[in-house]
């Protein structure tokens, strides 16, 4: 249960968000939770959060349905950091594309399978 502080705080930041979607598009907006997915991958590790929140996103705006589960993050994330670095320019893809069987990055690869 959420004490009073942590109330108020899930409130305002619900509020920011409501805020933010009205400036985004003026229409009308239906609010979701984890609840309303009921093939929602579940996090119980602590360092996992963004990866998901990545991937929740991804899932929801291409309308693919949950196709991860949390044994697959360590793989998610190299995919992540791969576009992103491609995608950017950034110095030390080398690294990634060495280790990881992924080549060329053309920015539509798909995570590379577990068992390389």
């Amino acid at each position: 249960m959420f004490s009073l502080c942590g109330k108020k705080l899930l409130t305002t930041l619900l509020l920011d968000y409501r805020k933010i979607a009205y400036q985004v598009d003026h229409g009308t907006w239906s609010e979701k939770t984890g609840y309303d997915f009921p093939a929602l991958p579940r996090q119980t590790r602590g360092n996992d959060c963004g990866v998901f929140v990545l991937m929740y996103t991804l899932s929801m705006v291409c309308g693919i349905g949950f196709q991860f589960q949390e044994m697959d993050i360590p793989i998610i994330r190299q995919w992540w950091c791969l576009l992103l670095m491609e995608q950017f320019q950034t110095d030390g893809d080398q690294y990634f594309t060495d280790s990881v069987p992924v080549t060329p990055l053309t920015g539509q690869q798909r995570p590379p399978s577990p068992d390389f």
